[in-house]
């Protein structure tokens, strides 16, 4: 994927990639902050998915929402205290919801123990995609982007509403371009 995107180019000095890491009920979160002191000026970690460093359940008869607030919260406390930033990559549900933080797959203790919620939505063959954004210090907002498939990177294009066409507006233009061939036709 490197190799894709930076073609012969090497890699950033700062980049540093892990294949491995324990629970975070299992060292894992011991270890990410020794690796902060290890290496020079951490700013971003990216943990993909969190379904690999999440703790093991606790045992029946806890709440859901517990489970899942402390799934991220140790992790957001460590992102606070050492100031940088902790991307944690998770998956979303697949059928609709009015609020798309309903889309996050859990339950609301995820995203009440984290600064902010990021989702992207994109069709499978789609080369646009939407980014919601919700957090405690940010406006909330919606981003559209295209991605390069020969070179795996994404372009940001602007505020969704700019740029996406749902089927709603698409029904209009359609109207619209219908109504106005009938008006232009003779006869």
């Amino acid at each position: 994927r490197l190799h894709t995107m930076l073609g012969d180019d090497l890699w950033p000095d700062r980049l540093h990639l892990a294949d491995e890491m324990d629970r975070l009920d299992d060292g894992g979160l011991e270890w990410l902050d020794s690796a902060i002191d290890r290496l020079d000026d951490v700013a971003l970690i990216i943990i993909d998915t969190l379904k690999r460093v999440r703790p093991h359940p606790r045992g029946s008869g806890r709440r859901l929402y517990d489970e899942d607030y402390e799934a991220l919260a140790a992790l957001t406390d460590l992102a606070n205290r050492r100031n940088v930033t902790i991307l944690v990559v998770h998956h979303t549900r697949e059928r609709a919801s009015d609020d798309w933080l309903d889309s996050v797959s859990g339950s609301r203790g995820l995203t009440a123990a984290v600064d902010t919620i990021v989702a992207v939505t994109r069709g499978r063959a789609d080369a646009q995609a939407v980014m919601k954004v919700a957090g405690r210090d940010i406006p909330e907002a919606e981003w559209a982007f295209l991605i390069d498939w020969e070179h795996l990177t994404w372009t940001l294009q602007g505020e969704a509403g700019l740029y996406v066409v749902d089927d709603e507006r698409l029904d209009v233009i359609d109207l619209f371009h219908h109504e106005r061939l009938k008006a232009v036709t003779p006869g």
